[in-house]
C-alpha cells in the first residue's frame, strides 16, 4: 500500500510553527525580555505542538486513520525543519533590519552570567583551580 506524500502537510504545519514561534519571539521582545536569552525557552512548546498536529492531521485526514512509524517520524522531522527555516529567516530579518542591538544585549547578558558562574565556581572549588 502506497501512503500519501507527507511533504505538503509538513511544510504547511512547519510554516505555521515558524510563524507562531516568531510571534512568541516578538511577544518576549515587546515584554522587554531578550528573546535570544533564557526567556526563549517559553516558546519551546510551539514546534512540539505543531509536530503533533501535523502528524495527527496526516494520520486522520490523509492516510485514513493509519500511521506507520516511519511516516510519523518523517512528517515530524520535516515539520521541525521547515519551522526552523521559517523562524530563522524571520529572526534574521528582525535582527538585520529592525533591532540589531538585540545581539549585543544577548552577548552582554551571557558574559554577565558567565562571570557570575565563575565567581560561584571559585567559591566552591577554590581560587587555585582557575589559575
Amino acid at each position: 500500500m502506497q501512503s500519501p506524500p507527507v511533504l505538503k502537510t509538513a511544510l504547511n504545519y512547519g510554516a505555521l510553527s515558524g510563524l507562531v514561534s516568531f510571534i512568541v519571539f516578538l511577544i518576549l521582545y515587546w515584554m522587554n525580555f531578550n528573546p535570544l536569552g533564557p526567556a526563549s525557552w517559553l516558546g519551546a512548546w510551539v514546534p512540539v505542538l505543531f509536530m503533533v498536529l501535523a502528524t495527527r492531521h496526516y494520520r486522520n485526514y490523509e492516510n485514513g486513520g493509519f500511521l506507520m512509524y516511519w511516516n510519523g517520524f518523517r512528517i515530524s522531522f520535516l515539520t521541525a525543519c521547515s519551522a526552523a527555516f521559517v523562524f530563522g529567516a524571520l529572526s534574521w530579518f528582525f535582527v538585520s533590519y529592525i533591532d540589531g542591538e538585540i545581539l549585543d544585549r544577548f552577548k552582554q547578558e551571557s558574559l554577565e552570567a558567565m562571570e557570575l558562574t565563575e565567581g560561584m565556581m571559585k567559591s566552591i572549588v577554590g581560587e587555585s583551580a582557575f589559575d
